[in-house]
């Protein structure tokens, strides 16, 4: 039911916040197994008004000695899944790119839309630190909705496709540097799947 009335929003608004979606527990476990992670500065974007400052680690598949993500993934999957009542092409949606973002607090990424290839649904879990996530009027447009994840919560935001192919509804959207002061970095784990099976 709750992943329902999650994804139902995320038609109506083109995101949602479901709060306090991973167990502290696992949330540390993640934190520990990033800890040794080579994060790097991530490519330019492919439209020159968009400004980023963060680094990432992006994997394509989840490696043997990371079972605290594998059974992250497994979270997010079930959880979307649920919800093809609302929409049964999620029953099509397995994420095959997985990427831990990490934020300093000056750290921020301007208003873009994500690729065309990332199909139905982005899901971004928030480990460490919070922001603000803005869905915006357009590239430069004001915040029409403006959520602030914190540790443990899950933002799922539409992607291509996901009502229509006709239709480019992927929203604008703009996320801000780490605002927690008692954490060095805002952490990330963000879903998207570019196949669909």
């Amino acid at each position: 039911m709750q992943s329902e009335q999650t994804l139902q929003t995320v038609i109506v608004d083109d995101v949602a916040l479901f709060p306090l979606f991973v167990p502290e527990g696992l949330q540390q476990r993640l934190l520990r197994e990033f800890e040794g992670l080579s994060f790097k500065d991530p490519e330019a974007p492919q439209c020159k008004l968009v400004r980023q400052d963060f680094d990432k680690v992006q994997l394509n598949e989840i490696p043997h000695d990371m079972p605290a993500l594998d059974e992250l993934d497994e979270l997010v999957q079930n959880f979307v899944q649920l919800g093809t009542g609302v929409e049964p092409n999620l029953s099509k949606w397995f994420p095959n790119e997985i990427v831990i973002q990490r934020y300093t607090s000056a750290g921020h990424i301007t208003g873009h839309k994500d690729s065309k290839k990332h199909r139905l649904l982005v899901a971004i879990v928030n480990l460490a630190g919070s922001c603000h996530f803005d869905i915006l009027t357009c590239r430069d447009g004001q915040p029409v909705i403006r959520l602030t994840p914190k540790a443990g919560d899950l933002i799922l935001m539409k992607a291509s496709g996901l009502l229509s192919d006709q239709v480019d509804d992927r929203p604008f959207h703009q996320v801000s540097g780490n605002l927690d002061e008692s954490v060095r970095y805002r952490i990330s784990v963000g879903f998207r799947c570019s196949s669909l099976t």
